[in-house]
C-alpha cells in the first residue's frame, strides 16, 4: 500500500504527515501487534507510540479454541487505547482554537434559543422517516 500510486501522491500533498506505530499490548491487548498509524496530528504520536517493554506475557498468535487469535485482538482493549486516542485529539483541538460544542440546549448561543430551533434540534434527534410513519 504505501508505494502505490495513490499513496505516494497523498503523503506529497499532506503536509506534515507523521508514521509511527505501536504495540497494542502496550494498551492491554493480549497479544503483541504492531499497528501503523499515518496521520498530520503530531499528538497522536506522543501519545500512543508505545513498543513493548517486555514486562507481560503475551498470548501466542495462531489458531485458538474460537477460530483464529486475529478475531480475539479486533476490539479495543479495556478503552485504554480509545483514552489515548481521545487525549490526542483534545490536545489537538485546544492547540488550534476548536470550540467544544455545547453540551446542552441551555449553553447554545442566545441568537439559537428560540422554541423554532428548539423544535428543529429535538426533531433531528429522533430517527430519519420517524414523523412520516404513524407517529404524526
Amino acid at each position: 500500500m504505501w508505494v502505490t500510486t495513490p499513496f505516494v501522491e497523498l503523503a506529497h500533498r499532506v503536509a506534515h504527515l507523521i508514521a509511527f506505530s505501536f504495540h497494542t499490548c502496550m494498551f492491554a491487548a493480549k497479544r503483541k501487534k504492531d499497528t501503523a498509524i499515518w496521520t498530520s496530528v503530531p499528538q497522536l504520536k506522543q501519545y500512543l507510540e508505545r513498543k513493548c517493554d517486555g514486562s507481560h506475557p503475551h498470548l501466542p498468535w495462531g489458531r485458538t479454541a474460537s477460530g483464529f487469535a486475529t478475531a480475539e485482538e479486533c476490539a479495543y482493549n479495556d478503552n485504554l487505547l480509545c483514552a489515548a486516542w481521545a487525549g490526542a485529539i483534545a490536545d489537538f483541538a485546544a492547540t488550534h482554537n476548536f470550540v467544544p460544542l455545547p453540551g446542552t440546549v441551555d449553553q447554545l448561543q442566545p441568537q439559537f434559543s428560540g422554541t423554532s430551533y428548539l423544535n428543529k434540534a429535538i426533531l433531528g434527534c429522533l430517527p430519519r422517516g420517524w414523523l412520516s410513519k404513524k407517529h404524526h
